[in-house]
């Protein structure tokens, strides 16, 4: 079976490393031993937070403080960061024992995969300073992907789990671009009622988001009739 390729990685996350070496360090669990990813991890932390912060106070300049608060504390969370580490792959890409591989870095919420996207934000700081985090987040963090009560995806899966229907499916359909700027094509499918819905964005949570927002504009009109 093929290994997964870094460049792959490197086309999801929108940054491409200079140094390999910091890449490969930012996904080495300290499970396994050696130069693990800890100390990039605080960085990232840090680097990630002030990202986000620039972005949100920039591109939102009718919130108060409360709400810039409230939206980094979204973005950069457990489980939203484990969110992002899953939808550019990271999870194929970690190095880890196998005890914790089993048992937590498939799960959805995972803490490893949220830390290993916050070394993965520490390596891309190491080596190409902020701008190039300030880029990474902006692809990837700008709140977009926030899948509180009311993001398009939370709201179409309540649609259909109050009607006990099966709940929509995201394909990956396709992936084009330089590998610092991908744009993602994303397909959302429901069964009942049929129909497919695509959408496209600069990360797949970007074009999931589209997809589902598609979705439940159809299911609006559906509802009418």
């Amino acid at each position: 079976m093929l290994e997964p390729s870094s460049g792959d990685l490197e086309s999801s996350l929108g940054y491409i490393f200079s140094d390999s070496a910091m890449r490969e360090r930012a996904l080495l669990h300290p499970s396994v031993g050696g130069a693990d990813f800890e100390r990039l991890e605080f960085l990232g932390d840090a680097a990630l937070s002030l990202a986000v912060g620039l972005h949100s106070y920039s591109h939102h300049p009718d919130w108060d403080e409360g709400q810039l608060t409230k939206m980094r504390a979204a973005l950069v969370n457990n489980h939203h960061l484990s969110l992002v580490a899953r939808s550019i792959g990271l999870h194929e890409h970690l190095r880890l024992s196998q005890p914790i591989q089993a048992e937590e870095a498939e799960g959805r919420g995972s803490p490893v995969l949220a830390r290993a996207m916050e070394a993965l934000i520490g390596a891309v700081m190491l080596d190409g300073g902020i701008e190039a985090v300030l880029k990474v987040a902006e692809t990837l963090f700008d709140g977009e992907g926030v899948e509180g009560e009311d993001h398009p995806k939370s709201l179409l899966q309540e649609w259909m789990q109050a009607r006990n229907l099966k709940l929509p499916e995201y394909r990956e359909m396709t992936r084009e671009g330089a590998a610092h700027a991908p744009q993602f094509e994303v397909e959302c499918v429901l069964e009942t009622p049929a129909g497919s819905f695509r959408g496209t964005g600069r990360s797949l949570k970007q074009a999931e988001t589209q997809a589902a927002r598609k979705a439940l504009e159809f299911l609006a009109t559906v509802a009418d009739h």
